[in-house]
């Protein structure tokens, strides 16, 4: 596929993309695509309206949190991450993973990050 002549690729350095932090700062995210009113240039592109790198300093949590009318997906780098929601489901995986949840018409979920032992 080509890019037609007119197409533009934006480029958006570090210091123009969002950030933020979880559990105390022991999870950290770099936000590529940020959610309307986040701090990161870039918003919706296409059908993607979030977009992040998590990393944790060893265990930390994202407390339970609403979502709903989107997919979510996680896919491991290193170390593990954990999901539980108010409908009871339950899972964690690791490495070469990926974890997916369709949130519908609504559901809290909470992660929880496994991450560097330092």
């Amino acid at each position: 596929m080509q890019l037609s002549k007119s197409a533009k690729i934006t480029i958006y350095p570090p210091d123009r993309q969002g950030t933020g932090a979880f559990d105390s700062g022991k999870i950290t995210e770099i936000k590529l695509i940020d959610f309307p009113g986040g701090t990161s240039a870039a918003k919706r592109i296409r059908p993607l309206f979030y977009w992040a790198w998590a990393s944790a300093k060893g265990d930390g949590v994202i407390g339970l949190h609403p979502h709903q009318g989107f997919e979510i997906m996680s896919y491991v780098i290193a170390g593990e991450i954990g999901h539980s929601d108010t409908l009871g489901t339950e899972s964690r995986v690791g490495v070469g993973s990926a974890q997916v949840m369709q949130t519908g018409s609504g559901v809290y979920h909470q992660e929880e990050m496994f991450g560097e032992r330092t």
